[in-house]
């Protein structure tokens, strides 16, 4: 008798187990919507902050915090990171990338981080040449025209500037002197492509490593697509047309041939039979 009783007791406690465990799982189940319908349509959760920071002051806070103010009001789950990145990027192409971070519940974190700069920019009149670079430079350095400053970052990026950009101590400034234009560069143009920007930085260490020369300037012609780099005593010219490391080579071959004494104003690298020079 007392095991039949024990038997019921056992049934019982398992039926009541199965219907709290019913309960117990729509409980959480229903914990779950509730907590997800509040943070869906709770304004604790939309944007109402936004952090910029910067790597430089390239790029005013201000200006990029206007730009963002469509975002302000969103949904902090549904801002896209892709697309406000996006768009930083075509409003100011001197940021390389984007760093988007969200601070629950309301605030945003944006980080920018900016494309170096990679040369120190004169632009001369366009019929100048690399004569008129001459009384430019001083001890390696181009002295401002008025107060403001010219820069190009690695994309090519023209940029200008009232105040002095301070370059990464890992990145090599070039100089360059920028003639031949037809209009005058505007402040976040593309003024050259990457790889012509690349390949004239590329020339310029070759010479200085290979060749033991010092450099005092580069002018760029930028409508003949050439650039002419002034040595200690010659300037050399190269243009665009022809790889690079075949005019490095002709160079050389000029020099095993005749000597740099044999030229005393340029030496022409750009013909693909001949090396000319005077």
């Amino acid at each position: 008798m007392l095991s039949r009783q024990w038997k019921r007791l056992t049934k019982s406690l398992r039926a009541s187990l199965k219907y709290m465990r019913v309960w117990c799982i729509a409980l959480v189940l229903l914990i779950i919507v509730a907590a997800c319908v509040f943070f869906l349509f709770s304004p604790s959760f939309s944007v109402t902050s936004i952090q910029v920071s910067r790597q430089d002051r390239r790029v005013d806070v201000e200006e990029i915090q206007k730009l963002l103010r469509p975002y302000f009001g969103s949904h902090i789950l549904f801002v896209s990171p892709l697309l406000l990145e996006r768009n930083v990027l075509t409003e100011y192409p001197e940021v390389s990338s984007v760093k988007v971070r969200r601070n629950f519940p309301n605030e945003l974190a944006v980080t920018l981080y900016m494309d170096p700069v990679v040369a120190r920019l004169f632009i001369g009149e366009p019929d100048h040449t690399e004569a008129d670079f001459a009384d430019l430079v001083s001890e390696g350095e181009v002295v401002a025209p008025g107060t403001w400053y010219s820069y190009l970052t690695s994309k090519g990026v023209y940029l200008e500037y009232p105040f002095p950009l301070k370059a990464k101590e890992e990145v090599e400034v070039i100089t360059l002197h920028l003639v031949d234009w037809a209009v005058k560069p505007t402040h976040r143009q593309t003024l050259l492509a990457e790889d012509i920007l690349s390949q004239i930085r590329g020339v310029r260490r070759i010479l200085g490593e290979s060749f033991g020369h010092a450099i005092g300037g580069i002018t760029f012609y930028l409508r003949a697509k050439e650039f002419h780099v002034k040595t200690e005593g010659l300037v050399l010219w190269f243009d665009l047309g022809t790889p690079a490391v075949k005019q490095i080579n002709r160079y050389r071959e000029f020099l095993r041939t005749l000597t740099a004494e044999s030229a005393e104003e340029y030496v022409d690298l750009r013909l693909h039979d001949r090396v000319v020079y005077r």
